[in-house]
């Protein structure tokens, strides 16, 4: 927020302060420079409407970034943090179960903000994986999920039809959705049942 650099350089004359578009952040190079550390700790409390798209860069970008500390609307952590089975079981969720640890901290009632918002907030502190710095295997693990939770109520043999036919040209020689997965549905795969399936899809190359 612009308005509050002015008040930032008066209280902390030393503090480098850059105003921008988060979700633009070159993580890569703000390691570089950090002193004494090659994995960077985030705190932030964005606006709620940019949440999934936070959660993501950041997960995308664990080889420069170590952990974060978030301020979230609850439904929204609850989401992430869900387990399989449960309808609020998300793509950013199936990516933060398996590469990250994230921790509850407290929940914050709408009066702790000015103007006051209509939900309740929580604040989360979450510790993320090493990454080698090709992140290749998340994104693939992502691009199954999205795939499989696109049209969650349909078996993967169905929901995950456009993504397999797009591989490899896709025909008799594209991979396919294994068996053991083809009649199941999104929400009853583990998140190493994703990865698992990114192997067997050639999108991943995690073990």
């Amino acid at each position: 927020d612009g308005r509050a650099i002015p008040g930032l350089h008066e209280r902390y004359p030393g503090l480098a302060v850059e105003n921008g578009d988060m979700l633009k952040v070159k993580w890569k190079e703000y390691a570089a420079r950090a002193e004494g550390t090659d994995r960077l700790s985030v705190m932030s409390n964005p606006p709620y409407y940019l949440t999934s798209d936070l959660l993501q860069t950041l997960v995308l970008n664990t080889a420069h970034i170590s952990s974060a500390v978030l301020t979230l609307q609850k439904e929204a952590v609850e989401r992430l943090i869900s387990p399989p089975g449960c309808k609020q079981y998300t793509p950013l969720g199936v990516l933060y179960h398996l590469f990250a640890d994230v921790e509850v901290l407290f929940d914050l009632p709408p009066g702790a903000f000015s103007p006051a918002p209509k939900v309740t907030s929580t604040c989360i502190r979450v510790t993320y994986e090493p990454a080698l710095e090709d992140s290749s295997d998340i994104r693939g693990v992502h691009t199954v999920a999205r795939a499989a939770f696109g049209q969650r109520r349909k078996m993967l043999r169905q929901s995950m039809k456009a993504l397999v036919s797009g591989l490899k040209g896709g025909g008799a020689t594209a991979p396919q959705v294994p068996e053991a997965y083809a009649a199941l549905r999104a929400e009853q795969l583990s998140p190493k049942d994703f990865m698992l399936l990114a192997q067997e899809l050639g999108l991943s190359g995690k073990p």
